[in-house]
Formats: C-alpha cells, structure tokens, sequence
C-alpha cells in the first residue's frame, strides 16, 4: 500500500455527511463472463485532507488489509457494485455508510441525464459538470489492460494510474454536486439506503443463481440443431416464418398477417399497415389469446439466441452477470437479457437447480401494483380488495362480470379477464388497446373502464393528478426519494404522454420495497441470488427450507411496513416457492416449452 497526497483541486461543503470522513474509491480488476472478479488494485482517496491511498492485490488468498474504518467513514463511489464486489474477494467488511454518485445524480437529475451529457456513465456526468477527463480511447486502452491482466511491472503502474485518474474524476465530481444531495438528515438517510443496496447488488453478484451446468452446456453445443428442429416444428403450426436463398429461416410479415387473420386474431399494425412483431406486441397478444403463447416464447428465444445461447455462466455452474442497479426510469435492476439466467424465455428458468444440501425459494410480491396503487392514492376500497386477498374477484363482481356470489374456483375465466383488465388498466391502456388486450368488444371494455373508475373513483383522481404533475413539468417521486421528470423538447414543454408515466409511482414505489427488503435479507443473514422484477431467490440450507420461506416472506412485509408507513395500506403480501436440493425451478409459464426443447435437445443429441 503506498499514499500520496494529492494537490487540493476541490473541496466538500463544511459538515457534508456530518463531517465524517469520506473516502472516494475505484478499482481496477478482471471477470470473464460468469467469473467472480480478480482484483488488481484499489485506489481510495480522503475527499477531505486529498490524502490518497494506493493499494495493489498481490494475493487475492493474502489480501491487504481494509484501509478504511467500516464503522464510521463514508464511501463514495460511481456505480459501485463492481467496488463492493471486490471487498467481498478481498474479505474487507462492507462501509456501513455508502453514497453512490450514479443512483444520487439519477435522483437529482429526476432520471433525465442533463442536456450535455450523453448517458449516465462517469465520463459523460464528468463531461456535463466540467470536470476534466481522460480522452475516451486512451481509458479503452487502460481498461485492456484490466481485463487481460497487466504483464509487466509498467502495466501494473499505468493500472494504479488509470485508477487513480478515475478516483480524482469521481472526488471532483462530488464535490460538485454534494451541495445538491444529502442536503439533509432526511435526504441523507434515503441516499445510505440507496448505497446500501448497492452493497446488496454486490452481494448478488458475488453468489449468483445456481443452475445445471451440464443441460447448459448441451444447449450451447448443440443449440443451432435445436434451433432449427424447434423452428421446422413450429411453422407446422404457425407458418410465419419461410427459407430464404441461403437456407435460414427468415420472419415473413406477409405470412404474418395472413395466418392471424384466417385464425381470427385481431393483429395490431403500425402506421404503415405492418404487423407489430415486437416483443411487447406479441406479449400483450399473447395475454389476450393464450394460443399465442408458444409462438410468443419461440420468438423471445429466438431474439435473444440469434448468436447462439449468451447466459453468462462461472465455472462453478452459477450465472453472474452485471445487474445494473437503478438503470431503468423507475429504479429498477436493469441486467441484460441475454446474460441474466431470468432474462430469456421463461423456459430457460428450467436450468436453474438447487445445489445439493441447499434449496432456493422464489418469493414475490402478490399484485403489488394493485396494493401500491391504493396505498399512494389513498383509495381505502381498493386496499380493502387488495387486503382480502383477492381484488380481482371483488371488481368482477362489482363490474358485473361474475355474479356476486362468485369465487376464484366456480368463475375462473371471469375472474382472469377482471384480473387481466386491473392489470392493464393500471398502465394507463386506453379502450381501443383494452379491447385488443382483452379480447372483447370495446363497448364491453368501456363498461369496465367505467366500473373501474366508479369503485375506485379516488385512484382515478390520483392517476389524473399524476399526469397533470407531469404536464406541468413537475417531478413525481416515490416515499423513499427516486424522482421522474419528464424531458423537455424544443420549446422548454414536457415532451411525454402524460399516460405512458401513469403507473410510474406504483413500478418506482415497487422498487423502493425491493431495495428494503434486501437491505434487511443482509441483515438477517439471507444469502440471494437474483432480483427478478418484483421477486426475489434466495438460498439456504435444504433442512431449514421452511423457515427460510417464513423468513423472506417476513422480510417482504417489514420492508413493505417501511415504505407504506402512514398510508391507506399496511403492508403487501408476498408468495414464496420451495425448490428442494437437486430440484429445478420451473416457471409454469415456460413449462411446457421447456419439456418440448428437452425432448428435442435428447432426439439431436442421440442423432449427432
């Protein structure tokens, strides 16, 4: 470990954190696909005394020492789960305070990056607050470095450099911007949090889900067989797709529209008459017309294989990939699709299989936008459904679409349209698209929009009072912090469909209950593997199954508490799925997908 002190460039407010000392840090390091990282440096710099410390890993098995008190300093760091990921290797205790200046500028920023900047990446918010930079192609050339490895006794200098330069980028942008947040003990105790989960991202990283490598490693092998076996199979049944000169299958619009027509499915079009064969198209079709659904999963699988099978998968059979923690507009993990094991077709899910000794359970949130939408408008007669436990039985029956004696088991193909229409409806579908959705007339869906807004009337109030928000330029933000605002055009106005931002507060709330709760599953000891959406999988032993169970289920509810103190609604109710050792989990969704392609991945295997 060497130290440097470093010429002041910039300072930090007086008493900034409670005048704690805060260190800003980067590190340098390698992770193939699926790997843990191997760190080769850390650089940490006193934001204060510009006191810098430079510590190089000769050993990941004899690590240095932590230099920082985990006790009482503050951490400061960009995106930094790659950061956390790290101390985990080298064994140093995770900051109890950690400030995270990526989640901090999306928040002071309403999660519009500002007009100078290109993105949210480090060098991007430099550019944008005139902090001065490495020339993007000269740190492509120290991240080479990184990722091969250093070779000589000269890279490993350039390393702590380039680091180094990272750390004073970060150090001046702080500065720049901590008058701007943790303004205030409120504030200041949003953004901890916020830092907190991204030591809980880290965490996730570092034990990733466990899947059957062996099955993995059959489809990778083998995986053009199985493609093009799946793809002659289907077109038996939906003849969407035909050879071109060179062989392959090719998507045939023409064929497309043709065959939904003869079956009577109403296919959206774009402007210029064209089948909407994009992923949510096809999603909302398939909702509304269940005979959609093995063409909705083959064209998923399809999309995201297009170069053969992506999962990124460590040699200890676990899939880690880049979570990308507050990512999209509304807070949520963002991971890419093609490396996170939940990422794909729901019948991929069927690799992941729990270790021996060990189980995994899957618990998520039950109708969470339902409960989130009561508890921030304040509608008591939706939280009310929502607490019974059943809200969509109680609008079918207000909405006359059951009698009012029905349940779940004697009308389940009604009470699946009120669900299906609830669900919808929250997004801020208009009647023509509820129509197509639903698979009804659109006078009967415009009887259930008015149904709907009758019962729930204050919901509807809020909804309106959101988008007026919006319209006027205003931010919406959720009860811990994260904040929307919409982008501007030409003219200065709000450039957004007030619409498309209805169901913000409810999807950005929904991530603040998910930040909460694993905050406190570390706490608890909970070891998880994966955020999936509004879902969680976590992992124990086989013989305490149970009471793991129990446990997540109570965290979910605690951290829920925490979120919704003071509202209409007390808490959300949760599910969870024991996966036993040696058992997979299996989306039912995906189920019978995953049969057919493990039937035709053993027919292709036995034939080569």
């Amino acid at each position: 470990m060497s130290t440097i002190q470093t010429k002041p460039r910039a300072t930090l407010p007086e008493g900034w954190c409670g005048g704690a000392r805060v260190w800003v840090c980067d590190t340098e390091f390698s992770a193939p696909d699926g790997h843990r990282p191997h760190p080769w440096c850390v650089v940490l710099r006193d934001a204060r005394t510009h006191q810098e410390l430079r510590v190089w890993v000769e050993d990941v098995q004899a690590p240095p020492p932590c230099p920082y008190d985990p006790e009482h300093d503050v951490l400061v760091t960009y995106f930094g789960s790659a950061e956390h990921t790290v101390f985990r290797v080298l064994n140093w205790p995770y900051p109890k305070r950690h400030i995270d200046l990526h989640a901090e500028l999306r928040v002071l920023h309403g999660t519009q990056p500002p007009p100078s900047a290109k993105g949210w990446g480090l060098v991007s918010m430099c550019t944008a607050y005139g902090v001065p930079f490495m020339d993007v192609s000269q740190k492509e050339t120290f991240r080479d470095i990184a990722i091969n490895g250093p070779q000589t006794a000269a890279d490993c200098d350039t390393l702590l450099d380039y680091c180094a330069a990272d750390v004073e980028a970060t150090h001046a942008l702080l500065c720049k911007v901590a008058p701007s947040i943790c303004t205030n003990p409120h504030t200041q105790t949003q953004a901890l949090l916020r830092g907190a989960y991204v030591a809980g991202v880290a965490d996730m990283q570092h034990t990733g889900t466990p899947v059957d490598a062996v099955t993995w490693s059959r489809l990778v092998q083998h995986w053009p067989q199985v493609l093009e076996t799946q793809t002659t199979e289907l077109v038996q049944h939906w003849p969407v797709f035909v050879r071109n000169k060179k062989g392959a299958w090719t998507l045939n619009v023409a064929a497309w529209s043709r065959v939904m027509a003869e079956r009577g499915i109403p296919w959206p079009t774009t402007s210029t008459g064209r089948p909407c064969t994009d992923g949510d198209s096809i999603k909302d079709m398939a909702r509304a017309h269940p005979v959609l659904r093995d063409l909705q999963e083959f064209m998923v699988t399809r999309g995201l294989f297009k170069l053969g099978p992506t999962l990124h998968i460590g040699p200890d059979g676990r899939n880690r990939c880049l979570l990308g923690q507050f990512r999209s507009t509304t807070g949520r993990n963002q991971p890419s699709n093609s490396a996170f094991i939940f990422g794909p077709s729901t019948w991929v899910r069927g690799l992941i299989q729990a270790p021996p000794g060990r189980c995994l359970i899957y618990s998520d949130l039950a109708g969470a936008e339902i409960g989130l939408a009561a508890a921030l408008a304040g509608d008591r007669v939706l939280a009310a459904d929502y607490a019974s436990g059943d809200p969509y039985t109680h609008f079918g029956r207000a909405a006359g679409i059951m009698p009012r004696t029905g349940t779940k088991q004697t009308h389940p193909q009604e009470r699946d349209l009120a669900k299906r229409f609830m669900l919808s409806a929250a997004y801020g579908a208009g009647v023509r698209k509820l129509s197509a959705l639903l698979n009804v007339p659109e006078r009967s869906a415009r009887e259930l929009v008015l149904a709907h807004r009758r019962r729930y009337s204050t919901y509807w109030e809020f909804s309106a009072g959101c988008a007026n928000t919006v319209s006027a330029g205003a931010p919406l933000h959720t009860p811990l912090g994260w904040r929307f605002v919409a982008p501007r055009d030409s003219k200065g106005l709000p450039d957004i469909n007030p619409r498309s931002v209805s169901n913000f507060p409810m999807q950005a709330t929904c991530a603040d209950v998910l930040r909460v709760a694993v905050v406190f599953a570390r706490k608890r000891g909970i070891e998880v593997c994966a955020p999936v959406h509004d879902a969680l999988l976590v992992e124990g032993a086989d013989s305490a199954a149970e009471e793991l169970a129990a446990d997540i289920m109570s965290v979910w509810r605690d951290a829920s508490r925490v979120v919704l103190r003071g509202t209409v609604l007390e808490e959300l109710r949760s599910d969870a799925t024991i996966v036993r050792a040696g058992c997979r989990y299996m989306d039912g969704r995906g189920a019978q997908t995953w049969k057919h392609i493990m039937g035709i991945l053993d027919t292709v295997t036995q034939i080569t």
